[in-house]
């Protein structure tokens, strides 16, 4: 989960809030800040694969079917049959 959050950071994209590192009063335990990014563009990593983690990635679109290309535009896209 670290490993996104760096990346969604290195990648450019808008860090809103969260970011790298435990949440305070949970230094020691397998916790995750939640993270939310904005400004994701669908070449960054933390787009194009699935985050089993409080990480929320915002990516602007114009209409909706844009939005649903862009959805169905990974690995895990689910294109209507």
């Amino acid at each position: 989960m670290q490993e996104y959050i760096k990346s969604g950071i290195e990648e450019g994209a808008e860090l809103v809030i969260g970011g790298e590192g435990h949440p305070q009063g949970l230094e020691g335990g397998n916790f995750v800040k939640p993270t939310v990014f904005a400004d994701v563009t669908r070449d960054m990593r933390i787009a194009k694969e699935e985050i089993f983690g409080p990480v929320l990635s915002i990516t602007d679109v114009q209409d909706g079917s844009r939005a649903i290309e862009i959805a169905n535009d990974t690995e895990f896209g689910s294109s209507p049959t």
